[in-house]
């Protein structure tokens, strides 16, 4: 397959590649005099074109994004003929400047800046996705079929009081937000952060309706593996851009909902330590968040 889709594109030369991932969507890394490329394959029309189009728009704006490679017929989405209906694409391979990670109060605050960039453009522009086949991240999403698939761990049995008060406590949260529902990220954990020339945001499946104190909740979970003056910041301008000073709760209520939907990408051999120790994260932040 990689074979025929790369006969679609005019390289010279040898071309090398590997795949480094297989699911949900096949993607490879691949070679070409000395430069690199990603490859992605999906099997979903919608995705791609969403993707495709979120792309072409930040580079239009002027925000910082990957290039999307042309093929032979000056397209950006190449359809793989044979076998199972997929499409490919070829972006741009960022390289990643040392230093320029998550750890000082500078970074977070221009990480944010960035993010709330981003999220303008897509909000205001949002009539060139397909967002008639987007997620809507309501609480059966976030909440419901995560503790459900918990629910059907083999060794979850011992833990079915804390599961039971954890429930309880997601279905207590009254609305305190005065955020509209807005076109997020949905996955913005930081493999899809890249620190390049500028912060730049990558991959854009799970784009969908949501709050974006979903995609910045995000945002603090990488704090944990670094500083409290990360967070504190990332807090601190969330409270500002939004006006109100009820955001720090309900980001903390979003961050216990990361750390459920991450428990619940477990599989039935998830250890007791595993669950102990996201059941223990979901917890402080259902205190920290007024629950």
């Amino acid at each position: 397959m990689i074979y025929n889709f790369l006969n679609n594109y005019k390289f010279k030369g040898e071309v090398e590649f590997e795949i480094v991932k297989s699911r949900p969507n096949i993607i490879y890394l691949i070679k070409n005099n000395n430069e690199f490329y990603i490859v992605k394959f999906y099997s979903q029309y919608t995705k791609i074109f969403n993707e495709v189009s979120i792309l072409q728009l930040l580079n239009f704006k002027n925000v910082q994004s990957i290039e999307i490679i042309r093929n032979n017929k000056d397209k950006y989405i190449t359809p793989i003929t044979g076998g199972e209906k997929m499409y490919g694409v070829i972006y741009e391979f960022l390289y990643e400047q040392e230093g320029k990670q998550f750890n000082s109060n500078k970074n977070a605050k221009n990480l944010l800046n960035k993010y709330m960039c981003f999220k303008e453009v897509l909000n205001t522009h949002y009539n060139f996705l397909n967002t008639e086949s987007i997620v809507h991240y309501n609480k059966e999403i976030l909440i419901e079929r995560p503790l459900t698939k918990i629910k059907g761990f083999k060794n979850i049995a011992k833990f079915t009081s804390r599961l039971k008060e954890i429930e309880g406590k997601f279905s207590s949260k009254t609305s305190s937000e005065n955020i509209p529902t807005q076109i997020i990220h949905g996955d913005l954990h930081r493999g899809n952060i890249l620190f390049s020339k500028d912060i730049t945001f990558i991959d854009f499946e799970d784009i969908g309706w949501g709050s974006p104190l979903l995609d910045i909740s995000s945002l603090l979970i990488e704090g944990d593996k670094r500083s409290s003056e990360y967070e504190n910041s990332i807090i601190k301008e969330s409270i500002q851009y939004f006006g109100s000073k009820s955001v720090e709760q309900d980001l903390f209520y979003y961050k216990a909902i990361n750390y459920l939907v991450t428990l619940s990408r477990g599989d039935v051999l998830i250890s007791d330590t595993l669950i102990t120790k996201y059941l223990t994260l979901i917890e402080d932040c259902l205190l920290k968040g007024g629950l």
